[in-house]
């Protein structure tokens, strides 16, 4: 069994299902439909409701053609591409997405910005590697199964191996309205397993490295072997807490 499936989980799965999850759910909706946010957009929620905003960056790699641009469009809400062209430089999609802490049951409002690379491109121009590869909080990698040999054995000992999650989505049309425009709720509800476990598992590492400082910052306060003085060392790492 992976140290995965020992941990305890952080977000709540089920939270979207209950009357508080639906109301936070109504404000990525508009009449039933996804609504879809530019950079600088954000969802507006009732007077005496404000979550925290949390963002992230995620990059998205992989070979043309694997399902990079298909997927994001699947679980940002939109209409799958008719026919396959491959992303030209960087294409990227904001996607909010809110969440319940177990712990503190604090609601918090997860802003997820996904980095669409073109591989080709990429390959050919540096500043786009550079420019893409700056900073991000994960790098999600794609493969297709339609052009894989890989067996369901080989991705539960990669799993199990190294302690990452193995997401698998169907990247097919789904439920439509009476006037033919996807159906915004059901789809937050087929790919809300998918976003939980991303999120579930950026804010476990951002808590390990929360963690990890302030026992760093606590060791540093301690007087050194060689000193009897109550001096500390001084301490040059910053982060910001959520």
């Amino acid at each position: 069994m992976s140290d995965r499936s020992k941990q305890t989980r952080l977000v709540q799965y089920d939270w979207l299902e209950s009357q508080e999850g639906r109301e936070f759910l109504g404000v990525l909706l508009r009449r039933n439909k996804r609504r879809i946010f530019g950079l600088l957009e954000q969802p507006g929620f009732p007077s005496g409701i404000t979550p925290t905003i949390v963002p992230f960056k995620l990059l998205l790699l992989g070979k043309s053609a694997v399902g990079k641009t298909s997927t994001v469009a699947k679980i940002a809400g939109k209409e799958l591409p008719a026919i396959y062209s491959e992303t030209p430089g960087i294409q990227t999609t904001l996607i909010y997405w809110p969440a319940k802490l177990v712990s503190s049951s604090k609601v918090v409002l997860f802003k997820l910005h996904f980095w669409d690379v073109g591989d080709s491109a990429m390959k050919k121009f540096d500043h786009i590697k550079t420019s893409a590869h700056m900073k991000p909080d994960a790098v999600i990698f794609f493969f297709s199964f339609t052009d894989s040999e890989i067996t369901e054995e080989e991705l539960r000992d990669f799993q199990e191996q190294w302690n990452i999650p193995i997401l698998k989505i169907c990247n097919n049309e789904g439920r439509k309205l009476a006037d033919g425009s996807l159906d915004g709720r059901a789809g937050i509800m087929e790919i809300a397993p998918i976003l939980n476990t991303i999120i579930e598992v950026l804010w476990r590492r951002r808590e390990n490295e929360n963690r990890k400082v302030g026992q760093h910052k606590s060791s540093k306060k301690r007087p050194t072997s060689n000193q009897g003085s109550n001096k500390t060392l001084q301490d040059d790492h910053h982060i910001t807490d959520i």
